[in-house]
Formats: structure tokens, sequence, C-alpha cells
């Protein structure tokens, strides 16, 4: 559903899954560093990929992980990159308010542009190339349906998800923060949805939206119905 590729030229064998995590959170922790409204930003307003690939401000090849022969190139499809700035901003601000999230509207997870994919439909001339396009409307859509459950997620276990995220990539930590979240997953999954998840993903969304969770306003009545 969603690839994560850091390669140093053909050897992305040359590197573990837990390598590549860390890869990937070293990079979004020093983007973080430096330009800190413009990741806030970038995740608040669920930038897409293409979008995030164009921002300068983020991208940049001083962040970019060094090996012994140079900077790897880092290539990302779907979401990735902004869970990955999400992560980091989470773990960058400390007092972050992950309470009353019962008096946070509902968010808003961006759509799919559907009218995107039907003019690069028409453009394609071969069977092949419209089903390719097809298929990247199906993960888009699964993407927006993934937000949700990272939503739902935060929602149902807040201190949990901060917990998760506030650990290290691929750590024994990581794996026990993992467990306390564990038990909601299913509550999560909207009936009929088809989500893959890896570890990787469901962190990554449940970071996003545990960020947009606590920097959104407590707008609602409390539960109790109580004025504000």
């Amino acid at each position: 559903m969603i690839v994560l590729a850091l390669t140093l030229a053909a050897a992305a064998q040359d590197f573990t899954i837990a390598e590549r995590r860390q890869m990937m959170a070293d990079f979004a922790t020093c983007a973080v560093r430096f330009e800190p409204e413009a990741a806030s930003k970038a995740v608040l307003d669920q930038l897409r990929g293409s979008e995030l690939r164009e921002n300068r401000r983020l991208i940049s090849g001083d962040c970019l992980p060094q090996r012994r022969f140079g900077a790897l190139q880092l290539r990302t499809a779907g979401p990735l990159m902004l869970y990955a700035l999400a992560d980091a901003l989470v773990d960058r601000e400390q007092n972050l308010d992950v309470g009353n999230l019962d008096r946070v509207a509902p968010l808003d997870h961006r759509p799919v542009d559907e009218a995107w994919f039907d003019q690069e439909a028409a453009k394609r001339k071969t069977p092949e190339q419209k089903a390719e396009v097809e298929e990247r409307r199906q993960l888009a859509k699964a993407d927006v349906a993934l937000s949700r459950f990272g939503e739902c997620v935060v929602r149902q276990r807040p201190a949990e998800a901060l917990a998760l995220v506030r650990t290290k990539p691929a750590t024994p930590e990581e794996k026990t923060a993992f467990a306390a979240v564990t038990p909601v997953l299913g509550n999560c999954i909207s009936e009929g949805a088809k989500i893959a998840m890896s570890r990787d993903v469901v962190r990554g969304t449940v970071a996003l939206n545990l960020y947009r969770l606590a920097k959104a306003p407590r707008t609602l009545a409390p539960a109790n119905g109580a004025a504000q």
C-alpha cells in the first residue's frame, strides 16, 4: 500500500527495516529542527506527497542521512513523509495537550481529488496506463480511511498514543507501547474497509492525528453537558 525507500544507488538491501525507519526519523527530526513552522503547517494542512517534495524548506539535502559514499537518496510514496514529520513534531513539542479530545470536533481528512484522477486517466492511452491511475486512486482512498483510523485510535487512547509516538522507532519500548494501543485497533477499522497496516503505518497515522488533535481548538461542549 505504502512504500518507503531509502537507497544508496541500488543498494537498498544494504539496510534493514529498522535502519530505514531510523533514517527516516533522523531526516524528519533534522527538518523539524531547521523548519519547525513549515513542518507544522505541512502536517496541519495534510500536504500530499507531491506537495511535500516541492517544499524546498523541508526537503533539504542538508538533512539527508550521510554514509561513507555520500548522502542517500530519499524516495517516499504515500503519506510516510508526513507521518515522519508529525512524529518529529510530537517529539519536539513536549507540552502537547491531548486532554479533552471529546471537545474537539471531528477532524477533516483531506479527500481524494477525484477530478484530478479523472483528468490523469483521460490522458492515458493504454488500458494498462489507465489501470495504473485507477490503482493510485484506490491507494489514495485507502490513505483517507487510514487517517480516520488514526484519529479514532488517538481519541480512544490519547495517553497511550502519545506514549507510543514518544518512543524511538524499532525499540523494545516501542513494542511495549504498541501493546497498549493494540486493544482498540480493531474497534477503529470501519466495516468493510481494507487497510494494510505495518508498524510504520500505524505509528505514522497515530502521530499525524495526535498532532492535529492536540493543536485543534476545544470548541464543543464538555461531555457532561456543562457550559464552557
